[in-house]
């Protein structure tokens, strides 16, 4: 299969479907969020994947600090 280059990984929505497949949901550039379409990731270039997967690990740090913050407070 090919890998597109032209797309942007919508948020974190990622499904494990039957046979343990992950796919990913991919919104397209320049169609609307509507066309959006769940792909598996030898769809999505391996760059793409790796800037997504290091958003959601940056997300996850932010969450533990503000956290950890909370925890502080009281």
């Amino acid at each position: 299969m090919r890998a597109y280059a032209s797309l942007y990984l919508m948020g974190i929505e990622t499904e494990r479907y039957p046979k343990g497949t992950k796919l990913y949901r991919v919104i397209w550039l320049g169609y609307a969020a509507e066309a959006a379409t769940w792909e598996p990731a030898v769809n999505i270039s391996d760059d793409l994947l790796a800037a997504y997967e290091a958003g959601l690990d940056a997300e996850a740090e932010l969450d533990a600090e503000e956290d950890r913050e909370l925890q502080d407070e009281d």
